[in-house]
């Protein structure tokens, strides 16, 4: 089906407008659409347009308030995005196709200005085309795209979808024309964790300032030959994998000739049956013989190195080096191919140095690349694919050099000017409303994990998509995860926990406990003293607190 952004005097084809939005549901006076734009307004009335993974994997910034701030337009040269705020805003158009596989998209762009950074992602911001174009140029691209159920963040049952959703980022950038044609080509699967998971992103978008994991650019690198199907999930071990369901996805998919990339170890090292020659291992061999026994090819990928130093910052402290080692060894007496990125990641790490290499990891994040340094180590990948002989050289290989990125990044991030009514409007906090409304089970003894999850909701902070190892005890696939990661970057949990390593999420907080991280979210926010609310007398010798009395203290914030 072909779908038409301008004019064409073409038949058989959909003609689109820029009011064309899919689903549209909840918005008075428009019908359900099995295609079209999604933009804030139709994604803020549909709940399955807000799910990162089954969509385009950009999200609107907290800052906007689920807010409107962007529009679909159109001219003579197609459609195109215009935003009320400075920045790069997603232009994304979302096609139901019926049914899973494999799909090939054709689309062609125009641009109505010089966009040196102009990018083409498919479903939950995968990237298939990197390049620029000059004024007045078209672009067509044709790309394989594989729609899959997959099982979300923080849910348990797979959300099954049958969309494609296409999202170009340029600025002038216009869709002209998108076509999709149902045909078979062999997929290359992921299994990982957060540093190979497609991340999601928050705009205005800045690629220093957006999580990526490397499997979601690795179908730009293949190109055609294969369509790549990302199920990488933030969290997880080689166990969890299994026992959360991911890898019965994949597994009842896998054919003939596909090839199956593996990378895990961030957090199967925290746990103690997960050992890199004990269960790790075990794990390891076993996937390898299943994926085998259904004709596909299995490869191990190392795990991305860390830029974690010793305390002199002059010396590489390498967290993953038995990890890294068993993946040889169960290469070398199975013959499965090993991608060394562990190696080469490490190298160049160590010769950026900690503080030149941090450009290509999120801001203040030691584990997780942007999508600068997911790009460049997907290109390892890539390469290491093609060594190894699991893929052929392709036209992409100019864009690889295993020791210097071709995707250069800024070396200092330039954050969009917020315009004072967005300031002042996020620096409100929780005044004048209250955000514990629909709160339940008022009685209950609250846990550490669960008071952050309180106090960053008080202090309009947001739960992230990954989690920084900074505790031993607390592991990325658990759904308060991210919740703590939040309270790290926030300056919510006292330095002595993060030194000690230890959080203790499932213990019961305590009254003292409970009143620094309130004091702490608080001062985050504004200047001021938790110590003068009258609840905090009460709960301060408190070996428990109640979730009623932990909302009594936050309701008196006046953030």
């Amino acid at each position: 089906m072909k779908y038409v952004f301008c004019e064409n005097n073409e038949s058989g084809v959909i003609k689109v407008s820029a009011d064309s939005l899919y689903g549209k549901s909840g918005i008075s006076g428009m019908t359900d659409s099995k295609f079209g734009f999604v933009i804030e307004r139709n994604r803020n009335n549909n709940s399955s347009l807000r799910i990162p993974e089954i969509n385009s994997g950009f999200i609107p910034a907290p800052f906007f308030n689920n807010g409107e701030v962007s529009e679909i337009c159109q001219d003579s040269y197609g459609c195109f995005v215009k935003a009320k705020y400075d920045g790069v805003y997603p232009l994304s158009f979302r096609i139901d196709v019926h049914k899973e596989g494999v799909v090939f998209v054709t689309i062609k762009v125009f641009a109505a200005e010089d966009t040196d950074s102009f990018m083409i992602f498919s479903n939950n911001r995968q990237l298939v085309f990197k390049g620029s174009l000059k004024k007045g140029s078209s672009l067509v691209k044709t790309f394989p795209v594989m729609i899959c159920p997959i099982i979300p963040r923080n849910y348990t049952e797979s959300a099954d979808t049958t969309a494609v959703t296409i999202t170009v980022i340029g600025k002038g950038v216009h869709i002209q024309s998108l076509e999709t044609v149902r045909r078979s080509s062999p997929v290359l699967w992921i299994a990982g964790d957060s540093t190979v998971t497609n991340q999601c992103c928050e705009y205005p978008y800045l690629g220093g300032n957006s999580y990526a994991g490397w499997g979601q650019m690795l179908q730009f690198f293949v190109g055609n030959d294969y369509s790549v199907s990302n199920h990488a999930h933030s969290g997880l071990t080689l166990e969890s994998y299994r026992s959360e369901g991911h890898y019965d996805i994949l597994l009842s998919r896998v054919s003939k000739k596909d090839i199956v990339l593996f990378q895990f170890g961030h957090n199967d090292q925290k746990l103690a049956h997960l050992t890199a020659e004990g269960g790790y291992r075990e794990r390891y061999e076993a996937y390898i013989a299943e994926v085998r026994r259904l004709g596909g090819i299995p490869v191990i990928v190392t795990p991305l190195a860390r830029n974690t130093w010793k305390g002199d910052g002059e010396s590489y402290n390498d967290l993953l080096a038995a990890y890294n080692d068993v993946c040889f060894k169960i290469g070398r007496e199975l013959d499965v191919p090993v991608v060394s990125l562990h190696d080469a990641a490490m190298a160049f790490i160590v010769k950026k140095g900690r503080d030149g290499v941090k450009k290509y990891f999120f801001p203040s994040d030691y584990t997780h690349t942007n999508d600068y340094g997911a790009f460049f180590f997907a290109g390892i990948v890539y390469s290491e694919l093609v060594r190894l002989g699991v893929l052929e050289e392709g036209i992409r290989s100019a864009f690889i050099n295993t020791e210097e990125p071709s995707w250069v990044a800024p070396d200092k991030l330039d954050m969009p000017l917020l315009p004072e009514e967005l300031t002042s409007q996020n620096n409100a906090g929780a005044s004048g409303e209250d955000p514990f409304s629909g709160e339940t089970d008022l009685d209950k003894v609250i846990t550490r994990a669960e008071s952050l999850g309180l106090v960053i909701k008080t202090m309009k902070f947001f739960p992230v998509n990954v989690y920084n190892d900074v505790f031993t005890d607390v592991v990325g696939h658990e759904p308060y995860a991210g919740t703590v990661e939040c309270a790290v970057q926030n300056g919510i949990i006292p330095k002595s926990d993060i030194d000690a390593k230890l959080f203790r999420p499932k213990d019961s907080v305590t009254g003292e406990e409970f009143l620094e991280f309130a004091a702490n979210g608080y001062r985050s926010r504004q200047p001021g003293k938790v110590d003068a609310l009258p609840a905090a007398e009460k709960l301060r010798k408190k070996d428990v607190v109640l979730k009623k009395e932990a909302l009594e203290l936050l309701r008196g914030l006046k953030v």
